[in-house]
């Protein structure tokens, strides 16, 4: 069975996104969707690590199988899945409406160049992730 391999540090998951706009944040979303990624790795290599508003979250892990992981949530999330090195959730209407709840109430960390411009030449040198992904979740929701 497939595994989703995740950040976790804490008690918590760390999941990154990306927005179009250096102004748009969770609460001022114009998009009926987002992606949402569980490695740094991934959403540069999804971006061409062209980001113009990258950012991080950490939510505790019950919050994240609730968000993620339901019935309910998989009704609107479409889950893009090729190898464990490369999830993205593409999150959408009531799906989207809880997660922007969850997000609004938790504080994201946008990413510096610095950090981007690191993960961009640890993954050229085939180095370890500035995020470790050292949480493994069975995918038997991915059907």
């Amino acid at each position: 069975m497939p595994e989703l391999h995740l950040h976790h540090q804490n008690s918590t998951i760390t999941l990154f996104y990306n927005f179009n706009s250096e102004y748009e944040d969770i609460t001022s979303m114009v998009t009926d969707n987002l992606q949402v990624f569980p490695s740094l790795r991934t959403m540069g290599a999804f971006y061409k690590w062209k980001m113009a508003n990258p950012k991080k979250i950490s939510i505790d892990v019950n919050t994240f199988k609730t968000l993620f992981l339901t019935e309910d949530a998989a009704l609107d999330i479409k889950t893009k899945f090729n190898g464990p090195q490369f999830v993205c959730f593409a999150v959408y209407s009531d799906a989207l409406s809880n997660l922007i709840t969850e997000f609004s109430k938790l504080t994201p960390e946008k990413l510096s160049e610095d950090i981007i411009k690191q993960e961009q030449n640890a993954q050229k040198e085939d180095k370890p992730e500035l995020f470790p992904l050292n949480y493994k979740f069975p995918l038997s929701f991915v059907a």
